[in-house]
């Protein structure tokens, strides 16, 4: 019995000294997780003891993951002086959370917090001979906070169909969970099986009853995000009458290029034959003069029209040889009139007869080749009327 009770009075003697050391009030490990951009504070509350005289001396450090590698020293409190001593962009969002911490609260506060800074933190307080110290990871995940759904594959009756959710902006790891919000009940037994790493949802031989709305809720341990995905049962191929659609495209406008093909050889055939009545062919052979023609041509030349194919020469004699003028008188009468032609070479003499006409008359004269001229008259005291 004695010895049992002198073991209770040492302890007891002893706990008055235990209870004034130096402690923290929070656990000595703790794991946060926050969202990126969000703030987190780490908590360190200390209790210091009458016994601890000597100077206080608050630290916080990242810890290095490598066991064997020194610690990044952060912040510090000494001598009633505040030292930031971690990288710019960290320190420009970290600070003590009381302008004053050897009142008790060495606690911290980081805002916007990025990927970056997860890790490992660690609160050291010390004051000779007290010393106390914690641990606190923090997390920073990614909300997945816009989640993208979809139907993949036939959306007809006896198909499989799988309804799909993915966020590209959630850190891992992700849990998926699908609901049917709108549409009517799904069977007792639906034959449905969902991905727990993808979150994706099998729907097995689709009838009416799977028709309606799904909504997929993606999340971690910051957050979550949700999107709905529209399932609708139909009993015609899609594939098909897209194909079909396709096609039918395709022959309409075949159809409109051999018609556009069509329309051009027929203006270029209407082209060809048009130019071709136009075109003056050199082997057509000239039509033979008629006997209206031949005495006209014998008229002209009696009257002194030379036709073009006469020389230059023929011409000059032809006009310099002197002309037997014709009586006014004898033109009055019906009588018929022969003109004699004297050619400049020798040849036999040419007559021909042809009714006389009555007045001289500019039709009549350029009938048989002339030429009227109109002579201005003169009256008796010599002006031009």
């Amino acid at each position: 019995m004695g010895d049992p009770w002198v073991v209770l009075l040492i302890v007891v003697g002893l706990m008055p000294a235990v209870l004034s050391a130096l402690t923290i009030n929070e656990p000595s490990t703790e794991t946060i997780n926050r969202a990126k951009g969000e703030s987190v504070t780490l908590g360190c509350t200390y209790n210091l003891d009458p016994s601890d005289t000597g100077p206080l001396d608050i630290e916080w450090s990242l810890m290095n993951p490598d066991s064997t590698a020194l610690d990044s020293v952060i912040l510090t409190y000494m001598d009633n002086t505040i030292v930031s001593r971690g990288p710019l962009g960290l320190m420009s969002r970290l600070s003590f959370t009381t302008t004053d911490p050897s009142k008790g609260d060495a606690s911290i506060i980081i805002g916007s917090l990025e990927a970056k800074d997860s890790g490992t933190y660690q609160c050291k307080v010390k004051k000779n001979p007290g010393l106390a110290s914690r641990k606190v990871t923090l997390i920073v995940q990614v909300i997945p906070a816009h989640p993208q759904c979809w139907v993949a594959g036939e959306q007809t009756r006896g198909q499989d169909v799988t309804l799909k959710c993915k966020s590209d902006d959630g850190t891992p790891p992700l849990s998926f969970k699908w609901e049917k919000i709108a549409g009517p009940p799904n069977p007792a037994s639906p034959v449905m099986n969902m991905a727990t790493l993808t979150g994706d949802l099998l729907i097995k031989n689709l009838s009416d009853a799977y028709a309606g709305a799904y909504q997929c809720t993606v999340g971690n341990n910051v957050g979550s995000g949700t999107c709905v995905a529209d399932l609708s049962v139909s009993s015609a191929n899609r594939t098909g009458i897209i194909i079909g659609a396709v096609f039918g495209a395709l022959l309409l406008l075949l159809l409109l290029l051999l018609l556009i093909w069509c329309l051009i050889c027929c203006c270029n055939k209407k082209r060809y034959e048009k130019e071709m009545a136009n075109d003056i062919r050199e082997d057509v052979v000239a039509p033979p003069p008629s006997h209206s023609n031949s005495r006209a041509s014998s008229i002209r030349t009696a009257v002194g029209y030379t036709p073009h194919n006469i020389s230059y020469s023929l011409r000059r004699a032809y006009n310099a040889a002197p002309r037997q003028e014709t009586p006014t008188s004898s033109l009055s009468s019906n009588a018929p009139i022969k003109l004699k032609v004297e050619s400049p070479a020798p040849s036999p003499e040419q007559v021909f007869d042809y009714p006389a006409v009555t007045t001289y008359h500019p039709y009549n004269i350029q009938r048989v080749g002339g030429v009227p001229v109109m002579v201005p008259a003169q009256t008796r005291e010599g002006f031009i009327v």
